[in-house]
């Protein structure tokens, strides 16, 4: 089973659905690590064993994943179901300490519902926005359509209007919503295939 496909699989036990697995994460989102191995090896076609975890651990470029100090259980440590658990982040409420912009990546269809309602958090706890343009379109092309839409966000403008930031252990942002006032320019990329159009942004 290569990286990608374990990273993506991982992401979707541990933030969307244990429940697939025979198992629930506890409030800070943590769970077993050798019961969730057990589990994947039981329900699933494909076998894994625990060295492949902790060296898609290691090497996730995007810091998704967490193992406790004792080794005992594993994490995402953000990006969870709204409601799966209770994960508190850092609070950044200070204008010079948040980045004057942020990216959000997803894909071309919904242009015009995003134009409209802004960017909401759907069934997650909190819309991510990233300083990493690379990231950002990394996470649009997840959705296979033929194009990317990278949005550039105000992210000074929101905190002078009151909006509250959080900030997780991997560096992504967090907010409760982004209207589309806040978008400095939205940019249509062709998937996996101009990615050299991010410097220009």
């Amino acid at each position: 089973m290569r990286n990608d496909r374990l990273g993506k699989y991982l992401s979707y036990i541990l933030r969307h659905e244990p429940e697939r697995i025979d198992m629930k994460l506890d409030e800070n989102g943590w769970i077993n690590f050798q019961d969730m191995i057990s589990g994947i090896n039981r329900v699933e076609k494909f076998k894994i064993k625990k060295e492949d975890v902790e060296r898609e651990v290691v090497e996730d470029e995007k810091g998704r994943f967490e193992i406790s100090k004792d080794g005992k259980y594993i994490r995402c440590v953000q990006g969870h179901k709204a409601g799966l658990t209770n994960l508190k982040f850092k609070t950044v409420n200070e204008k010079e300490e948040v980045p004057d912009f942020l990216f959000h990546g997803t894909k071309e269809s919904v242009l015009n519902s995003i134009m409209e309602q802004g960017i909401n958090k759907g069934t997650r706890d909190y819309v991510h926005l990233t300083e990493n343009k690379k990231i950002a379109t990394e996470n649009g092309e997840r959705w296979k359509e033929k194009k990317v839409l990278l949005i550039k966000i105000d992210t000074k403008k929101m905190i002078e209007d009151g909006f509250v930031f959080l900030k997780s252990n991997n560096d992504v942002w967090l907010v409760e919503s982004v209207p589309s006032k806040y978008f400095i320019n939205t940019n249509m990329l062709n998937n996996k295939k101009e990615k050299k159009r991010l410097k220009n942004i």
